[in-house]
């Protein structure tokens, strides 16, 4: 009785209709044990069904991590929209201003020379103010598109950034001589 009200009042979530973990015979029934499917036969076993418990968990971590992957992937898309909405503007100005790198897809190196992350140079004007520093001719604007090295430390830290991971889709400042700008 107690199988056929679980049946009754749960949807089966499983598309096995011989058995399956955490179906209502196991409810009611408890967890087989090791090697046996009650109900089954002697011949297959839960592995040789459902897999280890250890699978499944693996199986459920990388659905998760796909998951993960796919937002973050939408997220560098519209950061990427954003950072090409505010280039194709830099664009615009950079052609005033014929010397003007603003708009160009940049590298992020650290002091080692290894590429930190990638993103779009904002500014090259010396007269803007970004982290409470003047540009001058000593930084870059940077919108930092992607954190290859999300621990590296900004040269430039405020309240809210502090590591090249709290820089992503956000305006830094760096050092002209740290970056290097990707082939077109």
């Amino acid at each position: 009785d107690k199988i056929r009200d679980i049946k009754l009042t749960q949807q089966s979530t499983t598309s096995s209709s011989i058995a399956s973990v955490g179906d209502a015979y196991e409810k009611v029934m408890g967890r087989d044990r090791t090697g046996r499917i009650c109900g089954i036969g002697t011949g297959p076993t839960p592995k040789s069904l459902w897999g280890s418990r250890s699978e499944q968990k693996l199986r459920q971590d990388n659905e998760s991590l796909k998951e993960k992957i796919e937002a973050l992937e939408e997220r560098m898309k519209k950061i990427e929209s954003r950072g090409n909405n505010e280039s194709s503007t830099s664009v615009c100005h950079a052609q005033k201003k014929k010397d003007s790198l603003a708009g160009r897809r940049v590298r992020i190196l650290n002091f080692s020379g290894e590429v930190v992350a990638s993103g779009i140079l904002i500014s090259d004007d010396n007269d803007n103010v970004v982290m409470g520093k003047k540009l001058g001719g000593e930084y870059y604007e940077v919108s930092i598109l992607i954190a290859h090295d999300s621990t590296a430390s900004l040269f430039i830290k405020d309240v809210d950034r502090k590591n090249m991971n709290d820089a992503v889709g956000s305006h830094i400042i760096w050092f002209r001589e740290y970056v290097e700008l990707e082939d077109d």
